[in-house]
């Protein structure tokens, strides 16, 4: 069994979606008597360095991760999880950190690169190893970086501009990602995540200022982003919330969770502070209930746009709103680019209508030609 430790500054659901999908029994838990029955340890990460270790010391995870780890029971940090096994961070001054490798961490120092570094970078091998094949491409989020290690424990690297970043670090039973391995599977930035779960993990807001630099970055290069921006409405009531949600801990009513109009205030937030910065909502925006505000939002900011690729919540939202209302008051709002799209959908519903006639037409024909042979 692996534990991923919860100690609330960290994306937990994707490092556990990842475990499910490499058929991995993981539990999330912040109980040192849950954590103790599991024989791998995972210690995620995404914040400050000062926060992290003060949060695990005031939890009570140091002292247990020390413990387990002197054990012998295997652990990976990954991004902030894994700077904290070095022995100090110089991030809002000097602090220490387990001190499990050698090494420091530090800034990210390099003019003529954007910092942080946030996107795919080549994870290159330091030593023959069998970790990774090569022209690995692994996914980063990070303004500092260890230096000063141990080079027998720096398994990958990625080169940053002049900076020789340590990607895969090991020593012994102890592992560390400075890239994020539960989303280097993916194909470049696509999707980005604003579900409530993940923002009480994160502790940090999507409209807050350390994400400017990189919507300014998408806005220059009009790279299109989709945004996970919420759930439906009955995830904030825990009697209305469907059972596989309950279960999956996608109810947000508990302390901590933003409201879904917290969700919904960011994403204006963002817009207005990035005007120009194309941005796709992901399942029509959960907003299939709300025909109207869905209309205005797109009115509001012509760069928008939905994604129409359904949730079960929205056949049941657009059952009770019939498909012509739905784009009669639809269709001042759609953009150029969302028409193109609804009309390249119906094309190729009928290239496949005729392409499964002429098919069947060919069927036919071979049937009889048997038939006519047979007799």
């Amino acid at each position: 069994m692996i534990g991923i430790i919860d100690y609330g500054m960290s994306n937990l659901y994707s490092v556990k979606n990842a475990c499910d999908y490499l058929g991995l029994d993981s539990v999330v838990s912040k109980d040192v008597s849950i954590l103790s029955k599991c024989d791998k340890l995972i210690l995620p990460g995404v914040g400050a360095f000062q926060d992290c270790m003060h949060t695990l010391h005031s939890m009570g995870l140091y002292d247990f991760i020390v413990q387990q780890v002197n054990k012998d029971v295997a652990l990976l940090g990954i991004c902030l999880g894994m700077q904290a096994l070095f022995e100090t961070s110089e991030e809002n001054g000097l602090c220490d950190g387990f001190g499990f490798l050698k090494g420091h961490v530090c800034h990210m120092e390099d003019p003529s690169v954007k910092i942080p570094q946030i996107g795919w970078n080549v994870l290159e091998s330091n030593h023959p190893q069998a970790i990774f094949k090569e022209n690995t491409y692994v996914y980063y989020v990070h303004s500092y970086y260890a230096k000063d290690m141990d080079d027998q424990d720096l398994i990958g690297y990625s080169m940053y501009g002049s900076m020789k970043i340590p990607g895969l670090v090991m020593h012994d039973h102890i592992m560390g990602c400075q890239f994020h391995p539960e989303k280097s599977g993916e194909d470049g930035l696509k999707i980005l995540e604003s579900k409530p779960d993940i923002q009480k993990g994160l502790g940090i807001r999507m409209s807050d200022p350390m994400f400017d630099e990189m919507f300014d970055y998408a806005e220059e290069l009009k790279f299109p982003i989709i945004m996970h921006v919420a759930d439906p409405d009955a995830s904030w009531d825990r009697n209305k919330v469907d059972k596989w949600a309950l279960e999956h801990g996608r109810c947000y009513d508990g302390p901590g969770f933003l409201s879904r109009e917290d969700l919904y205030d960011d994403v204006k937030k963002i817009l207005n502070k990035h005007p120009n910065l194309y941005l796709t909502l992901a399942h029509f925006g959960f907003l299939a209930e709300e025909l109207e505000r869905a209309e205005r939002l797109l009115e509001g900011y012509p760069n928008v746009c939905f994604d129409i690729t359904p949730g079960k919540e929205m056949y049941l939202s657009f059952s009770a709103n019939p498909i012509k209302s739905f784009f009669r008051s639809m269709r001042i709002g759609f953009s150029l680019v969302q028409m193109l799209t609804i009309k390249m959908f119906f094309i190729i519903i009928v290239i496949y209508i005729i392409w499964f006639a002429i098919c069947l037409a060919d069927l036919n024909s071979s049937i009889c030609g048997i038939i006519t042979t047979l007799q």
